[in-house]
């Protein structure tokens, strides 16, 4: 639709009443052509509310910036409101209804508005990268509507993915049709960086709207925001299969659909986590800093079993350098007592200690130690029943890798309905890093950690992996998929990934196979949001890392939450 043209035929009728016209544009992406249209005019207020990631998300530059306010007379007419990154959802958004659209549309008195629907901010939607949910839109709508009488224009302009957008669009039109909105009510405030762009934003508009210069009286009295209807209503536990799939099953892309709906209400709940000083104690002096050695990239594949990670250390990982394709090897069933052990690998290994590198739940240590002593630690639906020496880690540490960390599959009998973390193989080509907390560990609890995370119960001396094994991982390039090998074909955990050294021991993780990796890069695996006690335990681990503070832990864990694109 072009805005400009219907402005001015509008404008051209005055037996309809229109001079002042509010444009609201909640795409993604900065509408940076209706900006320039209406750069000096001050009877078209231009609101945009868009990912601006420092200028570097699409269309990119400075036209999505805050300091954009509009020119000549126009100055104070051009309002944007730049997120700095992924995952913001609905308590954000409404925030900044709350405490920068309503109160200049007040003042502003339009006789008609004019929504810029793209929906590419929904949850779910794999470029947008927001958390908005079909409640979310519908509030907007309606607070929108106590404007004009109810003249309110909603232009569909798309979006990335089709379930989102259509009922977030069917959201919006029931309100327009004069249904009450869908409830909102959470236990998740908007991020504290949201408040903070919320007070910039004031600050620089004071001058054109004084009703900006009053100070906020109380950031923490935002309505909250509730799940949409229940996830109980729209996928049970019993929907969802157990045992190792060879793909993403319907059943989870079924149960994907509700949790889209959960995702943004998840970062929300997040952002008032209370993850609490019980366990500072436990965790070393993060040191170090360093980059461990590279590795590239792999597709997510998909097969998993609905059973995934039985102690539940999903590990996440970031990657740097988009790296070859790899070679692919074929899943198969694992069961608990039958693991499928890859070909010409099962030695005694002369090493005697690794770094076992966690990035998922087991960055928290009680948690870790469920697969040491065994045991349950809080969140965990289930037990462990621990390695065959129960000595703890001899020291630890922290590194960060230049891998991708994601959240992929739908449940786990760990924690429940909600997708677990993996570490992409390849390096990030996006420059994306991820935490490790070092375990120094020996290489038999190694093996029994492994076995652990692909439901097969650890036996003494069980050795998976051959000393010349070791040395083929640590002469492969990060460019290929020497680093990483195969050891439990068709498990969701069956990958073994050296990530360097340390102190001359290897650096080790685990995480799905470079067959599995291509499935997740073709979506035949559903990435998904984790649930909210994994996302705590997550969290609460990430408090170790030294400098870390509980709110860029929360926004580290929420915005690797998008999916594949």
């Amino acid at each position: 639709m072009n805005f400009r043209s219907s402005v001015l035929i509008l404008s051209w009728q005055p037996e309809l009443g229109i001079r002042r016209l509010l444009i609201v544009d909640w795409d993604v992406h900065h509408g940076n052509g209706t900006q320039n249209m209406f750069w000096e005019d001050p009877q078209v207020l231009y609101f945009s509310v868009h990912r601006y990631d420092n200028g570097a998300f699409y269309p990119g530059g400075d036209g999505g910036s805050l300091k954009m306010v509009g020119g000549h007379v126009g100055a104070g007419f051009n309002i944007n409101v730049p997120w700095p990154h992924g995952g913001y959802g609905d308590a954000d958004y409404l925030a900044v209804w709350d405490n920068v659209l309503l109160p200049v549309t007040e003042a502003f008195k339009p006789d008609l508005i004019l929504i810029s629907g793209g929906f590419d901010s929904a949850e779910g939607d794999p470029l947008g990268g927001c958390c908005l949910t079909p409640n979310g839109y519908s509030q907007l709508t309606h607070k929108l509507m106590d404007f004009t009488g109810g003249k309110v224009v909603l232009v569909l302009e798309g979006g990335y993915n089709l379930k989102s957008i259509a009922k977030s669009y069917l959201a919006c039109l029931n309100v327009l049709l004069g249904d009450p909105p869908l409830s909102y009510s959470s236990t998740r405030l908007p991020f504290q960086s949201t408040w903070d762009l919320i007070k910039e934003i004031r600050q620089e508009l004071s001058k054109f709207w004084p009703i900006l210069g009053m100070e906020i009286q109380c950031l923490q009295g935002l309505e909250k925001l509730e799940l949409r209807p229940s996830l109980k209503e729209e996928a049970s536990y019993s929907e969802l299969s157990d045992g190792v799939s060879s793909g993403g099953t319907e059943e989870e892309w079924t149960s994907i659909s509700a949790l889209e709906g959960s995702q943004k209400d998840l970062i929300e709940l997040l952002a008032q986590l209370t993850t609490g000083p019980e366990n500072q104690n436990d965790f070393p002096d993060a040191a170090s800093n360093s980059l461990v050695t590279e590795h590239e990239r792999v597709d997510m594949e998909t097969g998993e079993k609905e059973d995934d990670d039985l102690g539940g250390e999903v590990e996440l990982r970031h990657c740097k350098d988009a790296g070859e394709e790899p070679t692919f090897a074929k899943r198969t069933e694992v069961g608990y007592n039958s693991p499928l052990i890859a070909p010409g690998i099962i030695s005694d290994p002369g090493i005697t200690y690794v770094w076992y590198a966690a990035y998922g739940s087991n960055m928290w240590k009680p948690r870790f130690m469920c697969y040491i002593h065994g045991g349950q630690a809080e969140g965990m639906s289930i037990s462990n029943v621990g390695s065959c020496d129960k000595c703890p880690p001899v020291a630890e540490d922290w590194l960060v890798t230049p891998h991708r960390m994601f959240f992929g599959h739908t449940k786990t009998k760990t924690w429940g309905l909600g997708g677990v973390s993996f570490l992409d193989p390849f390096l990030s080509d996006g420059g994306e890093s991820t935490y490790l907390r070092l375990y120094k560990i020996t290489l038999q609890q190694f093996f029994d950690v492994l076995a652990q995370e692909n439901c097969i119960h650890p036996e003494n001396g069980q050795s998976w992996i051959s000393e010349s094994s070791f040395d083929s991982m640590k002469k492969g390039l990060p460019s290929t998929p020497g680093h990483c090998l195969e050891i439990i074909q068709e498990a969701w955990y069956g990958a073994v990934l050296y990530l360097g050294e340390k102190e001359g021991l290897p650096i080790l993780t685990i995480t799905c196979s470079l067959s599995t990796m291509e499935k997740f890069k073709q979506r035949l695996i559903p990435s998904c949001p984790p649930s909210l006690a994994y996302c705590q335990t997550i969290v609460k681990g990430l408090k170790g890392c030294e400098g870390l503070l509980e709110e860029k832990a929360l926004e580290y864990v929420s915005s690797r939450f998008l999916s594949f694109s």
